[in-house]
């Protein structure tokens, strides 16, 4: 959840053209194992096992596993599909010249997508400041951002991410709306700030900015102290 459950369409016209590949290619995993079993060949049973079991736990058909663990589950299929990769290169590069040309492009190629994203990487402003730009419906990657925001004394923009990410926390794992996000976003970071409660959660603004001002006490007093008065006689004000 905490990497971006709000991204998610559960929808059969959606997921329908991730999960036909994905039985096909499972059908024939199935297969290749079935034919390295009867023909006993070790070192493809062993590469596909590597290759297929991780991502067979991934999918929670046998147990549920934590997000974290799934995710670092499918290193070692990573890992298993380069070296499978760069054993054929090789074995078609001593045969053929073309081979090796492909296989030097491709490292090649690789070489560049890597150095691409390894950009963001050279901070925590720039890594999160990315992963907020590439998928804003993740909390981690908002709470994320609104820590290294406050570092850089960007309070009011910290409080904006700080909001969002207790917003996605407290609608899961209901679906998110994001019109109504993009439209506060498109004002002065002081004027999303006064009116998100009331836009986001209408029924329960108070309770909102109650549980929010509790987290800002420990986080971000400064923050807390500026925007407390308003967001009180607005939203917690008698009647409301």
């Amino acid at each position: 959840p905490n990497h971006g459950y709000a991204a998610t369409d559960l929808s059969l016209e959606h997921l329908l053209p991730y999960a036909i590949p994905g039985a096909l290619i499972s059908v024939g995993l199935t297969l290749l194992i079935v034919w390295a079993l009867w023909k006993r060949k070790v070192l493809v049973l062993s590469a596909l096992i590597l290759f297929a079991g991780p991502i067979a736990t991934q999918t929670n058909f046998f147990f549920n596993t934590v997000a974290d663990l799934a995710e670092r589950l499918l290193y070692l299929p990573s890992m298993v599909s380069c070296v499978l990769l760069a054993m054929g290169i090789v074995r078609l590069g001593v045969r053929s010249k073309r081979a090796a040309q492909l296989g030097a492009g491709l490292v090649l190629v690789f070489g560049l997508v890597l150095f691409t994203t390894q950009r963001p990487y050279r901070s925590d402003y720039t890594l999160w400041t990315y992963a907020v730009d590439v998928e804003p419906r993740s909390i981690r990657s908002q709470r994320n951002y609104a820590s290294v925001l406050y570092k850089n004394w960007e309070f009011s923009e910290a409080a904006w991410h700080g909001l969002l990410s207790q917003y996605l926390e407290l609608q899961m794992p209901q679906p998110i709306d994001w019109a109504p996000i993009a439209e506060l976003e498109m004002m002065m970071v002081s004027e999303r700030l006064a009116r998100a409660p009331g836009v986001l959660v209408p029924e329960k603004s108070c309770y909102f900015v109650q549980v929010f001002l509790h987290r800002l006490a420990r986080i971000q007093p400064e923050v807390r102290q500026e925007r407390e008065g308003a967001w009180l006689r607005r939203y917690c004000s008698k009647g409301r």
